[in-house]
C-alpha cells in the first residue's frame, strides 16, 4: 500500500491541474458570450493563471467594440461549486 501512496498524489494534483483547466474554458465562454450580447467582436480571453485571490479567476479581455475601437479590460469571475459565477469588469464593456 505504500507504494501506492505517490500515485494517489499524482492523481490527486492532476484532477485539481484538470478541474482548473476545464472551469477556465467555461469562463472564457461566458465572457465572450457576455460582450457578444454587447455587439463586440473579435474577441479574445487570456487566463491569468494564479493571479486573484482564492475564490476569483482574473482574466484578461480584448475585444473590438460596436464602434470599432479596440478595448482592453480585465474581468474577475468567482470560483467554487456554490459561487455566483458572476462577471466584475474593470471597466465595463
Amino acid at each position: 500500500m505504500i507504494n501506492g501512496f505517490p500515485i494517489v498524489w499524482i492523481l490527486a494534483v492532476l484532477l485539481v491541474v484538470l478541474w482548473m483547466y476545464f472551469q477556465s474554458e467555461d469562463h472564457k465562454k461566458r465572457i465572450i458570450h457576455a460582450l457578444q450580447v454587447r455587439g463586440a467582436r473579435d474577441i479574445t480571453v487570456s487566463t491569468r493563471w494564479f493571479d486573484g485571490d482564492k475564490t476569483t479567476s482574473t482574466y484578461d479581455v480584448t475585444y473590438i467594440n460596436q464602434q470599432g475601437q479596440s478595448c482592453q479590460t480585465v474581468c474577475k469571475i468567482s470560483t467554487g461549486f456554490f459561487s455566483d459565477p458572476e462577471i466584475f469588469w474593470r471597466d465595463l464593456p
